[in-house]
């Protein structure tokens, strides 16, 4: 899959073996994360376990300046994931007489006829990483649901939805926050702005589409 970032962030993607290793970095050129997904491919009922490691913690360990382009100029102060499965409808038709059709896909039911987009929640991490090397988390595809797939009335993709708080240095702060391509607006971080010393905070966000069959 590729990987869809804020305009803020910069995402690369690198595979090994079986495994998945993603290196986020801010536009101002700091690295941000490296994220590493134990497989490729998952199937439903599939654990997903994944790493999050945080350059600005090994930089500090290092005694590197924390002011300095060196250690960067911004860094993750808190991340939000979620697991999440997107179904959505094709616009179809319904001929004078007949009714529409309805297909329900586990726990997710549809009725074409109309168009709409719905996105289901399976799994939450969260943790506050301003001074954390890195941080694992497992989720949990579900076992009743199918993999992702497309057909001319209904789709349904899966994805990890993931939310940024990130401190940067006021010098390069962005003039906008937020906003950014992710629609999941149901996932609430319940952030809150602050702005001290130095540096500003910004909320971004990053989808990673994931390979499941």
């Amino acid at each position: 899959p590729h990987p869809h970032p804020h305009p803020q962030l910069q995402a690369t993607q690198t595979s090994l073996a079986r495994q998945q290793f993603y290196n986020i970095s801010h536009s101002t050129q700091t690295r941000l994360m490296q994220l590493w997904l134990d497989k490729g491919l998952y199937s439903p009922g599939d654990t997903l376990t994944a790493k999050c490691s945080f350059p600005h913690a090994l930089d500090a360990a290092c005694g590197k300046d924390s002011s300095g382009a060196a250690a960067g100029r911004a860094r993750i102060a808190r991340i939000a994931v979620t697991l999440c499965a997107q179904q959505q409808e094709c616009e179809s038709e319904t001929k004078e007489g007949q009714s529409s059709n309805s297909v329900d896909v586990g726990a997710l039911s549809l009725a074409s006829g109309t168009s709409s987009k719905t996105t289901k929640l399976f799994g939450r991490f969260h943790a506050f990483c301003t001074d954390t090397a890195s941080v694992v988390f497992s989720m949990v595809i579900p076992l009743d649901l199918p993999g992702n797939f497309s057909t001319e009335l209904l789709s349904l993709s899966w994805y990890l939805s993931f939310r940024f708080l990130v401190a940067v240095h006021k010098d390069d702060a962005a003039a906008g926050e937020g906003g950014g391509d992710d629609d999941d607006d149901e996932v609430d971080d319940d952030e809150v702005d602050v702005c001290s010393g130095m540096m500003s905070y910004e909320k971004l966000q990053w989808r990673l589409p994931l390979n499941v069959v």
